[in-house]
C-alpha cells in the first residue's frame, strides 16, 4: 500500500450504484483515510458528470465528511476540491476543451469513411448505430463479423482513440474517451506523482484510457464491471472484486492493503467475441440512421461551402480594391457602407 499515492476512482457503476449504500460509506470512508495516512495519498474522483450533477449525486458522501482531494468532470475538466469550494484548473481546461473539439471532428470523418468501407465490402451488413461516440454494424454471419472486426482493428492502429469489439454477428466501434487518461495524466505531472504509484477502479468502457501501463500501474473494478474492464483488470494483474459497485471498491482497496490481489477471471467466464454485447446500443429506427448520417453529410457541405464562399469574398474584396475588376466601384460600395457603420459603432463606444 505504501507505494500508492494517487487513488483514482470512477463514479457512477463504481463508487454509485442503482441504490444508495448507506452503510458502506463509512467503510469506505475509513478505506481512504488509511491510504491517507499511511502513504499520504490523494484521492480523484473521475466522472462522466457535468460538475452541478456530481455535487447533487455526491453530497450524501459529502455530509458524511467524505470529499476526494481532486474531481475531473465530464471526463476531462479538472478541479481541486475544498472545503467551501471547486477550483478550477484554468490551463487545463481550456487546453482540453480545445483538444475535444478537434477529437470530436475526427471521429465523425472516421466513423464516416469506416461505414463506408465495410457496407462496401460486405453488403449485407447493416448499420444499427452511428452516433458521435459510436458505430455499430450487424453482420449475416460471425464470421463475417470478425473479418470486419479485423479490418477496423487495423485501421485503429493509426488512429488510438478508437476501439473495436466483436461481439457474436455485431462488430461495435467505440471512441475511447482518452480525455480522462490525459487529465489523470496532467494531475500526476501537477502532483510529480509517477504512473508507479497510481491505483484506478472503474468499471466502464470510458475507464479504459485510465488504465493503462503509461498511467496506473494499480489498477481493480468492482464485479459489476463491463467485460472489457474486466479483461483488462485481468491481464494487467489488477483485483477483480467479487462484490458490485462500492462494496467492490472496498474490497480493491483492502486487496492493495493487505496484499492479497487476485486477478482471475469469474468462474464460467466467457470471452468478449462469444457473448453478447454486454453494453448494447439503444435501438433505433433505420430513418433515424440515415438521418444522422444525413445530417452529418449536410454540415460538412455547408462548412465547404462556408469556407468557398468566404474565400470568394475575400479575393473580390481584394481585385476590386486594387481596381483589377470591371466595375470595382459597385463591388466595393457594400464594403464601404459595412466599414462606416463600424466605424459609427466604434465611435459610439
Amino acid at each position: 500500500m505504501n507505494d500508492i499515492r494517487l487513488i483514482a476512482t470512477d463514479l457512477d457503476g463504481t463508487l454509485i450504484g442503482p441504490q444508495n449504500e448507506f452503510t458502506l460509506y463509512d467503510s469506505f470512508g475509513e478505506c481512504v483515510e488509511g491510504f491517507r495516512r499511511q502513504s499520504n495519498a490523494l484521492w480523484a474522483v473521475c466522472t462522466g458528470r457535468t460538475l452541478n450533477s456530481y455535487k447533487r449525486i455526491f453530497s450524501l458522501l459529502r455530509r458524511r465528511g467524505i470529499t476526494p482531494d481532486f474531481v475531473i468532470v465530464r471526463h476531462a475538466y479538472m478541479y481541486s476540491v475544498y472545503p467551501r469550494c471547486y477550483l478550477p484548473h484554468v490551463a487545463w481546461n481550456f487546453q482540453i476543451q480545445q483538444q475535444i473539439r478537434a477529437h470530436t471532428r475526427h471521429i465523425r470523418r472516421t466513423f464516416n469513411d469506416w461505414e463506408s468501407l465495410i457496407t462496401t465490402r460486405f453488403p449485407d451488413a447493416r448499420t444499427t448505430t452511428f452516433e458521435k461516440d459510436r458505430l455499430t454494424i450487424q453482420f449475416k454471419a460471425n464470421a463475417d463479423a470478425a473479418m470486419a472486426r479485423d479490418i477496423l482493428r487495423q485501421e485503429t492502429r493509426t488512429n488510438s482513440m478508437l476501439t473495436v469489439f466483436q461481439y457474436l454477428q455485431e462488430v461495435d466501434v467505440r471512441r475511447i474517451p482518452v480525455t480522462k487518461a490525459m487529465a489523470l495524466t496532467a494531475l500526476c505531472e501537477h502532483l510529480d506523482i509517477p504512473a508507479g504509484e497510481v491505483l484506478v477502479v472503474g468499471d466502464g468502457h470510458n475507464d479504459l484510457s485510465m488504465m493503462e501501463p503509461a498511467i496506473a500501474r494499480y489498477t481493480g473494478c468492482p464485479a459489476n464491471s463491463n467485460d472489457e474492464v474486466i479483461e483488462l483488470v485481468h491481464a494487467r494483474g489488477g483485483h477483480i472484486a467479487s462484490k458490485p459497485y462500492m462494496e467492490g471498491v472496498i474490497e480493491v482497496l483492502h486487496a492493495y492493503e493487505q496484499g492479497k490481489v487476485h486477478s482471475a477471471l469469474p468462474v464460467g467466464w466467457v470471452p468478449t467475441a462469444l457473448s453478447d454485447n454486454p453494453d448494447p446500443p439503444k435501438k433505433k429506427h433505420r430513418k433515424q440512421m440515415v438521418s444522422a448520417q444525413a445530417n452529418y453529410r449536410r454540415s460538412q457541405r455547408f462548412k465547404t461551402m462556408l469556407l468557398a464562399g468566404s474565400g470568394l469574398g475575400i479575393a473580390l474584396f481584394v481585385l476590386a480594391y486594387f481596381r483589377v475588376l470591371p466595375k470595382s466601384d459597385l463591388i466595393m460600395k457594400p464594403f464601404a457602407i459595412a466599414g462606416r457603420v463600424f466605424g459609427r459603432l466604434v465611435d459610439a463606444l
